[in-house]
């Protein structure tokens, strides 16, 4: 089977979207849908607009994998503006950790893409609100969009981008869709740089796509029922992509069953994704 990328943009605004459009060559697959939907001439990039809300970013991206029928390597991005209690006007940032307004826990993206890209939290409201001054951003699809498009692929490959387009002192009534996409083409060159890491990374989950000579190996040295089976697979794509270049069976020689395999894996990727927030 040949590779080739395969990157799925979800994007709430229109305005948001032409940047991406234009400068990927992208032209329109579903007039008069729901979800408008775009891609270029390679069919690699996929885009659809969702517009604003947590519902409609859900719906929007279980919408674009089954239209795009992306396939399970595929690196998804949401870009697109926030809101920001402290953050300056402009200022691109990658999100590593995501609030929802109405669920009482959070999820952590991979962030496996290196970049000097700031960091920051982002949390998700139902309804927009005027008073953010203690967020570092806020938006209203991005903790939908994650909970949606990591159940068809591995967090590693989930990249969620923010620019600040409003905070205490730039109030949101007076950002036009000529500023918003001027603030996405702003930063074109690092969403670009971004997108071109995606690529390479998806191309190491593709080639790792099960079934995993590895797995194989872990599978015959310990006995999997058939759940950790399944356990065993989704870990072991995951550390492919986190630690591209370090050899799994050595870490897991000494490990004395299949427990203790996932076990390890499983806290050794938590371990990794928590340390590199930090950083």
């Amino acid at each position: 089977m040949k590779y080739l990328p395969a990157i799925r943009w979800v994007i709430a605004l229109k305005s948001e979207a032409n940047p991406i459009i234009k400068n990927l060559g992208m032209s329109s697959v579903e007039k008069g849908a729901a979800y408008p939907t775009y891609k270029d001439t390679t069919g690699c990039h996929w885009l659809t607009v969702s517009g604003v809300g947590y519902t409609a970013a859900a719906a929007a991206s279980a919408h674009l994998h089954e239209k795009s029928q992306a396939p399970s390597w595929a690196s998804w991005i949401n870009i697109g503006i926030a809101g920001c209690g402290h953050g300056n006007y402009g200022t691109l940032y990658m999100v590593d950790k995501i609030y929802c307004e109405t669920k009482a826990r959070c999820e952590y993206p991979g962030v496996a893409v290196s970049t000097s890209l700031p960091r920051t939290s982002l949390l998700t409201v139902n309804q927009p609100k005027s008073d953010y001054t203690d967020q570092n951003l806020i938006d209203m699809e991005g903790y939908s969009f994650y909970a949606t498009v990591s159940k068809f692929s591995c967090r590693e490959l989930v990249v969620i981008l923010k620019v600040v387009s409003d905070s205490p002192v730039v109030s949101l009534k007076n950002i036009t869709p000529k500023n918003i996409s001027e603030l996405i083409s702003d930063n074109m060159d690092n969403i670009l740089s971004v997108v071109s890491k995606l690529e390479k990374l998806s191309e190491l989950e593709f080639k790792r796509q099960a079934p995993l000579d590895v797995c194989d190996q872990v599978i015959r040295k310990w006995h999997f029922t058939v759940s950790q089976e399944h356990q065993l697979n989704y870990l072991v794509h995951r550390w492919a992509v986190a630690f591209p270049k370090n050899d799994l069976m050595s870490e897991l020689v000494n490990l004395e069953s299949s427990k203790s395999v996932i076990k390890y894996l499983s806290q050794t990727l938590d371990a990794y994704e928590v340390d590199w927030r930090q950083n």
